[in-house]
């Protein structure tokens, strides 16, 4: 938070949707709010012939199939779609589940802002995280506030800063340090290139940058 800031004229997209705090600091205007749906199975009686083709396809155990019905877990399913192709009887649809919401708009100086909240008691946060990172704009600079640690909605985003031609994931760590043995353990290519303590903004440019030494305690 304190990057964008010190930053100045820069569009802020918050991705950590467990935990949104981008409005309180940096009071953005909201012009839009929407929800973030997923794809999650239903099942058609009249169709359906308890063969369970699509329970054995489903890795994640979100379909359990009995002898005279099924039991669907929508928090479990990854929306994958294949458990629609496995039936042989065609007896699976899908319809839209709402896992979170979206806010976009513009901060004081213009600059556009856009913040995702996952629902309570929702356990997926990349594809809320995915319809923030849609509302990236195609030029200038964009500062992607990830969530914490080193889990799969972390990646999320360091991937997005990778994908990009000046895209560099940047750590910012309070105390010192504290964070850069936590990063050392991301598989590559997600491997942070730079490191970034402290309270001062980093350098503008492509990076990678290279990181302060840490201060004495």
């Amino acid at each position: 938070m304190d990057v964008a800031l010190a930053w100045g004229d820069v569009a802020y997209l918050d991705c950590d949707v467990e935990g949104p705090n981008g409005h309180i600091f940096l009071e953005p205007r909201i012009t839009e709010t929407r929800e973030v749906t997923v794809p999650v199975p239903r099942v058609d009686t009249g169709l359906c012939r308890h063969h369970g083709r699509c329970a054995e396809f489903c890795r994640y155990n979100a379909i359990a199939v009995l002898p005279t019905g099924w039991v669907l877990f929508d928090e479990l399913c990854a929306s994958c779609g294949g458990c629609s192709l496995a039936c042989p009887e065609g007896a699976i649809r899908e319809v839209r589940r709402r896992v979170g919401t979206l806010a976009r708009g513009t901060l004081p100086g213009g600059a556009p802002f856009a913040e995702g909240a996952l629902h309570t008691g929702e356990a997926r946060a990349v594809p809320v995280i995915r319809e923030v990172l849609r509302e990236a704009p195609t030029d200038g600079d964009t500062i992607l506030d990830s969530p914490p640690g080193a889990s799969c909605p972390t990646l999320a985003v360091v991937e997005a800063a990778e994908g990009h031609a000046r895209g560099v994931p940047l750590i910012v760590s309070r105390p010192p340090g504290s964070t850069r043995r936590q990063g050392s353990s991301w598989p590559d290519p997600a491997r942070p290139r730079a490191v970034w303590t402290g309270s001062r903004p980093p350098p503008r440019g492509p990076g990678p940058w290279p990181a302060p030494a840490p201060r004495s305690t």
